[in-house]
């Protein structure tokens, strides 16, 4: 469960158990976001992305981060961006059958949005973006891979655009 600090305490957030853990909390557009390994909150599916609306969790997005190549699939990092989408990361290969590896973008009115295809695809072995940091115009993006778009990144990459990864 998710809680929340207020009045010198921890209040739980909403009446119900996620079924896996939540990784990451971010605000985004004047909500609470909770990204993990969940796929049901309260007999409700929620493909790893929620969102906290009128005192309770609900899905923020239809369908969600897939793993056919890797397991589990889940959401490790997000962050509100100066581009106005919401950056997400985690460990999965497609998203509503886009092919994007570990990387991708979600906004309220377009949905998931393919920032980049390539994060860690030629690993072998366990590859996942686990967090994020916004800096001077950049988004700078971490975690346990080793190639951006077929470059060297040894586990850090940016954008500045908010459209190419490197």
């Amino acid at each position: 469960w998710v809680a929340r600090w207020h009045s010198g305490q921890w209040h739980r957030m909403g009446d119900h158990d996620f079924d896996a853990r939540v990784y990451c909390l971010e605000s985004y557009h004047g909500d609470d976001y909770a990204g993990g390994g969940f796929t049901e909150y309260g007999g409700d599916i929620m493909w790893h992305l929620a969102r906290w609306r009128n005192g309770e969790w609900e899905a923020a997005a239809d369908g969600g981060p897939e793993c056919y190549t890797c397991y589990p699939s889940r959401i490790l990092a997000l962050k509100a961006h100066w581009d106005g989408r919401l950056w997400v990361g985690g460990n999965f290969d497609k998203i509503n059958g886009m092919v994007t590896y570990n990387i991708v973008a979600w906004d309220e009115d377009d949905g998931w949005q393919s920032v980049g295809q390539n994060l860690g695809q030629l690993q072998p072995t366990e590859r996942e973006l686990t967090c994020f940091e916004n800096t001077a115009g950049s988004l700078y993006f971490g975690g346990d891979f080793l190639t951006v778009d077929g470059e060297n990144a040894l586990g850090l990459g940016f954008t500045q655009s908010g459209a190419y990864l490197h």
